[in-house]
């Protein structure tokens, strides 16, 4: 098996990844899109989190796309995020506030960008510049091939 080292894509929110909503439109026409349940770090007012809804979508040629489903932490080299939860621990809402201050970005969103990723390499077309990006949620991993993406808060 195949371990993907990972970085966090830089966003200020987190895939709320307990939660059964994460929709996909992939078309031959457009770009690819997905809307998720995503958690933002409120200050530190006691109240934890916000939760909304975040449009992705993913910029230039291609509408590569697959999804796993089952368990894929075996799968992810996270050596390189700075934060990761784990179950009980004690203060980390206050170390993602802190570190989302400092730095502008969550640190373990559970939307990842793949580097030397074994897919770019098999697709073979370097002059699209492509990346490999990881969607964590609901029970499966979701796969993407594009040259970027870009996200907002959906209506």
């Amino acid at each position: 098996m195949i371990t993907l080292k990972i970085v966090a894509a830089p966003v200020p929110w987190a895939v709320d990844v307990g939660t059964p909503f994460i929709r996909v439109h992939a078309s031959d026409e457009g770009p690819t899109s997905v809307r998720l349940l995503a958690e933002f770090p409120c200050p530190s007012d006691g109240s934890g989190h916000a939760e909304c809804e975040v449009e992705l979508v993913f910029t230039g040629p291609g509408g590569w796309l697959r999804a796993t489903p089952g368990e894929h932490e075996r799968r992810l080299d996270y050596a390189r995020i700075p934060l990761r939860p784990q179950l009980g621990q004690a203060g980390y809402a206050e170390q993602v506030r802190a570190h989302l201050a400092a730095h502008g970005v969550h640190p373990c969103p559970f939307f990842f960008i793949v580097d030397e990723s074994p897919w770019v390499r098999t697709v073979g077309r370097a002059d699209l510049d492509l990346r490999h990006y990881l969607l964590l949620g609901d029970g499966m991993l979701w796969e993407f091939l594009a040259r970027g993406f870009r996200w907002r808060v959906a209506a």
